[in-house]
């Protein structure tokens, strides 16, 4: 035989009735003598347990999207009804038991979700129930992270609500590399019992095939890659030499940048890709931009190398100017002796640039000298600079390995030549 609970309107008949008997039982008492009538517990209300339970402590406030676990303590109130009041603790099979709904699995339901289960069971048996689900108290479960593909500090800690890979490296300081796919990932879920693959690449794009939920205890586990794989080699005459990220799309130019770009004393016309089988593809950076489509078409892979060797074409100012050098001889223009002298500092004090001497090694090897009236040269390229003509002179080409002598006037013209042989051994080590 089924128990009845009563209507609302049979409650509120009987809450009448006893208040008018309480009414009349007062008005007994104030009319007899003091201890003329038995001396009871008073009658509590209905109402009562609910403020009791609203102002119990340890109730927590949250997103209507939290998911209950095992081990979390419902508190499930049937306005009007404490009978079917229950505070439940969630069984580690993720059951709880509740009357006329007997054992349910309510593990990774919502609230709402779990208020629709109590509604839908009552509606049989009372008649508009009200029913308030509220988490008296969280079974805080953890998760896990490890490996050097994470930035900050690894280890366990809270599982946060809804967490999905993706969040998890966010509490974790993020990924040490820049791009996701120089690491390799993984979940164990069920203490290492199941490895789940996870492709960060898809992940972080907002693939949530990709992202899964994780699962209270589950460990992320973020390797770094080798080098090898992530990274390529700049090597030879660049500002920063060593490993640089393997650039995207495997651009040659950006692998250069990253090197903080080529010395002054870079050959780019002499550039190559070593490949790790050691074979080397040239590669001319003479003139390159990327922006304007220039780019070389060889592309670069983790684990190559680029090789920038020194530019050992060369030519040599020399005597009576600031800055006698060996200067590098430019892979993509030419240079003229005016040039030249320029970045030479311009001439030394009392030099005698009618009696330059250009000296040059010819095909056989053999050294052709030959006299310059570089005087005369800057003076006509002066004359076509206050006239807006930019012809009207002569300014000789140099060539790599050319050797240019600038006398003193006190040196005289007198076996000049004698005195420009000396600068004859700059001409072999060129």
């Amino acid at each position: 035989m089924s128990t009845h609970y009563p209507s609302r309107v049979e409650k509120m008949m009987l809450g009448i009735c006893a208040t008018v008997a309480a009414a009349a039982a007062a008005l007994l008492t104030a009319a007899a003598p003091a201890g003329a009538i038995g001396q009871g517990p008073p009658v509590a209300s209905a109402a009562a347990p609910a403020k009791a339970q609203a102002a119990a402590p340890g109730r927590q406030a949250l997103p209507p999207s939290y998911r209950v676990n095992a081990g979390d303590v419902l508190e499930i109130s049937v306005q009007d009804y404490p009978e079917l009041s229950k505070v439940v603790t969630i069984l580690p099979d993720g059951t709880i038991q509740f009357p006329y709904m007997g054992e349910v699995f309510i593990q990774g339901s919502t609230i709402r979700q779990i208020k629709e289960r109590v509604l839908a069971a009552l509606k049989k048996q009372v008649s508009y129930p009200e029913v308030t689900v509220t988490v008296v108290k969280r079974n805080i479960r953890e998760v896990g992270v490890i490996g050097n593909g994470i930035r900050g500090q690894g280890g366990r800690r809270p599982h946060g609500d809804n967490w999905r890979v993706i969040n998890l490296i966010a509490d974790g300081g993020g990924l040490m590399v820049d791009r996701p796919e120089w690491v390799k990932s993984s979940v164990l879920r069920g203490g290492g019992a199941e490895v789940i693959p996870i492709d960060l690449v898809r992940a972080f794009a907002g693939d949530l095939d990709a992202n899964i939920p994780l699962e209270p205890e589950d460990v992320l586990v973020v390797e770094q890659l080798d080098d090898s794989k992530t990274k390529v080699q700049v090597l030879g005459e660049v500002m920063r030499p060593g490993p640089v990220p393997a650039p995207v799309g495997g651009s040659v130019i950006d692998a250069l940048t990253a090197a903080g770009g080529p010395s002054p004393k870079a050959s780019l016309a002499l550039a190559a890709i070593r490949k790790p089988d050691n074979s080397l593809v040239p590669v001319n950076l003479v003139n390159y931009d990327s922006a304007a489509g220039k780019a070389p078409e060889v592309k670069m892979e983790p684990g190559d190398t680029l090789l920038i060797p020194e530019n050992k074409r060369v030519y040599s100012m020399t005597g009576a100017v600031l800055r006698p050098s060996q200067i590098n001889y430019p892979e993509d223009r030419e240079v003229t002796i005016l040039e030249a002298l320029a970045e030479a500092g311009g001439p030394g004090g009392g030099a005698d640039l009618k009696n330059t001497v250009l000296m040059r090694r010819g095909e056989d090897g053999k050294v052709v000298s030959q006299m310059i009236n570089l005087d005369d040269i800057v003076k006509n390229k002066q004359k076509a600079d206050k006239s807006g003509k930019k012809t009207g002179y002569t300014d000789p080409v140099l060539k790599p390995g050319d050797v240019i002598f600038i006398p003193t006037k006190e040196q005289g013209k007198e076996n000049l030549l004698d005195k420009a042989i000396r600068y004859l051994p700059l001409m072999f080590l060129l």
